[in-house]
C-alpha cells in the first residue's frame, strides 16, 4: 500500500457515481489499521459544512487507496472537532428494535443502546462501490 494513497482526515475526495453525478467525500475520522473511515458526502465540493452532508457513513478506504476516489484538496479551515463520527442507528429486522450506535475517533464501537427513534444515519460499513450505489439511490438515480 502506498502511503500517499491513504485517506487523509480533513481532505476531499471526488466520487463518480453510475448516474454520472459527482459527489464529494470528506474524511472525518480514519482507522488505517481497519481500512475504514467516517465519510461525509456532499453534492458540491465548495464551501462545505458537516451539517450540509447528504449522508455520513463508515466506508472502506479502498476507493481512496486504489485512486478510484481521487484526492481533491484539504478542506479549508478544517476543525477536527466539527467533524465527529455521529451516532448511527441499526434496526433489527426480526425484532424491530432500534439501537443507537456510538463510535470513538478510531471507529471502534463504544456504546450500543436501545432507542425508540431511528433518527441517525444507518449503521453499516460500506465498501466503496456499495457506497456509490447507496448514494445513487439516496440522490434519486
Amino acid at each position: 500500500m502506498n502511503a500517499r494513497n491513504l485517506a487523509k482526515v480533513g481532505h476531499y475526495y471526488r466520487v463518480s457515481l453510475a448516474s454520472r453525478k459527482e459527489v464529494y467525500c470528506v474524511v472525518g475520522r480514519y482507522n488505517a489499521k481497519q481500512h475504514i473511515f467516517c465519510g461525509y458526502f456532499f453534492i458540491c465540493g465548495a464551501l462545505i459544512h458537516p451539517k450540509q452532508a447528504v449522508w455520513i457513513g463508515r466506508i472502506s478506504d479502498m476507493g481512496v487507496r486504489t485512486g478510484r476516489w481521487p484526492h481533491v484538496q484539504a478542506v479549508p479551515e478544517w476543525k477536527y472537532e466539527e467533524w465527529p463520527c455521529p451516532a448511527f442507528t441499526r434496526k433489527d429486522r426480526i425484532s424491530g428494535q432500534v439501537r443507537r450506535m456510538l463510535y470513538d475517533d478510531q471507529l471502534e464501537l463504544i456504546s450500543e443502546t436501545l432507542t425508540t427513534a431511528a433518527d441517525g444515519y444507518p449503521d453499516f460499513v460500506a465498501g466503496d462501490e456499495a457506497a456509490e450505489v447507496y448514494l445513487d439511490q439516496l440522490l434519486g438515480r
